[in-house]
């Protein structure tokens, strides 16, 4: 009896516990859904620059349009001051 007793006192524990691994999954679910929630935002972002870029893109072919028509004798008014 007392052999069976310190063979169970020397034996190395290895592995994890059913705890502990519930424990990492948790933690590492949280973080994950932190990490779609941010990847989310970040491409809504992208995609909100975009349209501004071709916005301002837009804008200014337009003024440079506007700019080129403008008639030779407003040109030389418009340069005197």
């Amino acid at each position: 009896m007392k052999n069976r007793q310190r063979n169970h006192s020397k034996r190395v524990r290895r592995g994890v516990t059913l705890v502990e691994l519930i424990v990492a999954l948790t933690i590492l679910s949280i973080g994950l859904l932190g990490i779609v929630g941010v990847s989310g935002g970040i491409a809504r972002s992208l995609g909100e620059a975009r349209s501004d870029g071709l916005a301002a893109t837009y804008a200014q072919a337009r003024f440079e349009k506007l700019a080129g028509s403008v008639p030779r004798s407003r040109r030389r008014a418009s340069s005197k001051w």
